[in-house]
């Protein structure tokens, strides 16, 4: 397994965003759900894009339909504990190449260990290899980073003898992240 801190990936995504000059930037799953938003880490160009209205959303949108609601391109994406939430990520990783300038660049971090959360709109947990599964050739994107960050042990809270629950316990990552470029 690549076990990685956040810094790699965010360090090349925002060094290379802070050198652009004025870059647009869109930000899926931007809603303010806990009162913080990422939006001062980016310049004026900034576009959130949510599912629900709300605090920080420009744009409301379903992910999956997202070139019928956005009608520009943006030279950056950032998405940070979303991708959990589309229920075809296959099908938004479409939707975002066409909304992102050639070249672009995206990072996206979501689960690749976490409780079930907003019932009933949480299908998936990423593994590094499954980013290469979205984010490739056919799709349109090249990764230039995959990987895992925020270990953490996994126990079973029961064990009924099974190999499944008789482990004492067994590193996981809570996060998954990738880079990629279109």
């Amino acid at each position: 397994r690549v076990q990685a801190s956040y810094s790699a990936p965010y360090h090349a995504f925002f060094s290379e965003l802070r050198a652009a000059t004025r870059p647009s930037v869109l930000e899926l799953g931007s809603r303010a759900r806990s009162g913080n938003t990422a939006r001062d880490l980016f310049g004026e160009d900034y576009t959130g894009v949510d599912i629900l209205p709300g605090p920080n959303v420009n744009i409301v949108a379903d992910v999956h339909y997202l070139s019928d609601t956005v009608k520009t391109t943006f030279d950056y994406v950032f998405s940070m504990s979303t991708f959990e939430h589309f229920i075809m990520p296959w099908q938004a990783v479409g939707e975002i190449n066409k909304v992102m300038n050639c070249n672009g660049l995206i990072l996206t971090q979501t689960h690749q260990t976490w409780p079930l959360h907003d019932e009933p709109w949480d299908f998936f947990r990423f593994s590094s290899e499954s980013w290469r599964g979205l984010f490739n050739e056919a799709t349109g994107f090249e990764i230039i980073f995959a990987g895992y960050a925020e270990p953490a042990i996994c126990t079973p809270v029961t064990n009924f003898g099974s190999p499944a629950t008789s482990m004492d316990y067994n590193i996981c990552q809570l996060a998954s992240i990738c880079l990629a470029r279109k």
